[in-house]
């Protein structure tokens, strides 16, 4: 029971990883097969936070657009009109 505990604090800080090593131990080690079943109710409700980092990340922002040119270049101060 104090590995259930233990997962679930884990649970609650969103620390998954540690969360599933610990109901992973009481689903295949309690001698008591309803903490068992319990503690595998928790592992298939934690399993999607635990798919690797790049598959959670959103999709890349797009490239910023060019900087305006600077005062420095002679068709900015123009207007980029020829004289």
């Amino acid at each position: 029971r104090a590995l259930a505990g233990s997962g679930l604090a884990h649970e609650e800080q969103k620390q998954w990883a540690q969360a599933a090593k610990y109901y992973d131990e009481v689903a295949t080690k309690s001698p008591d097969k309803t903490l068992q079943s319990w503690a595998k109710q928790r592992l298939a409700a934690i399993e999607p936070r635990l798919k690797p980092a790049a598959e959670n990340k959103p999709a890349p922002k797009p490239a910023p657009k060019s900087a305006p040119k600077s005062a420095d270049d002679p068709k900015a101060a123009s207007g980029g009109a020829k004289p």
